[in-house]
């Protein structure tokens, strides 16, 4: 019952017992390093500016990952008092630092929605867009009713001790 995400039911049982054996936000971190053609990436800006179409090197990098969780889409799964949810959304957030007319610089975040059916061409729109038409105008929350399933001790102090046993 969260209004982010949906709960995952059909696990194997060991991604459901991987939050009592990472019980730490920072045990499940996992870092990439990818290295992109960046002569390919301008020649296609270019591209595209001489069609007359604006894409910036942010919206495309955006877009390419977003089309990557469309294809595995258990990359937006998330993890909340030890239960896998599924994500109901995808959204991105970025800082934009401006300055002000007196030389002091300013911070403005942004969080920007986008839907499965959204383009490089869209997502640079959605980015440049002013911030009333950024809104999630789009998908419903569907509250259930339900008894909730907390877990009991014999399914956290399992979890707890292999972490112990670990070190």
């Amino acid at each position: 019952m969260r209004p982010d995400g949906t709960r995952v039911r059909d696990l194997t049982a060991i991604m459901q017992a991987l939050p009592y054996v990472m019980p730490k936000r920072y045990d499940a971190q996992n870092w990439a390093e990818e290295n992109l053609d960046e002569d390919a990436i301008r020649d296609y800006i270019r591209a595209k500016r001489r069609e007359g179409r604006s894409v910036t090197h942010m919206s495309l990098l955006v877009s390419a990952y977003y089309r990557a969780v469309l294809k595995n889409p258990k990359i937006n799964y998330f993890v909340m008092n030890r239960r896998i949810y599924k994500r109901n959304h995808f959204c991105f957030s970025f800082v934009i630092l401006k300055t002000r007319a007196d030389g002091t610089p300013d911070e403005t975040s942004l969080k920007v929605y986008l839907e499965p059916e959204d383009t490089v061409f869209t997502v640079t729109e959605k980015i440049s867009a002013p911030p009333s038409r950024r809104t999630r105008t789009s998908g419903t929350i569907t509250i259930q009713t339900g008894l909730r399933n907390s877990p009991s001790v014999y399914q956290v102090w399992p979890g707890r001790f292999l972490h112990w046993r670990s070190f």
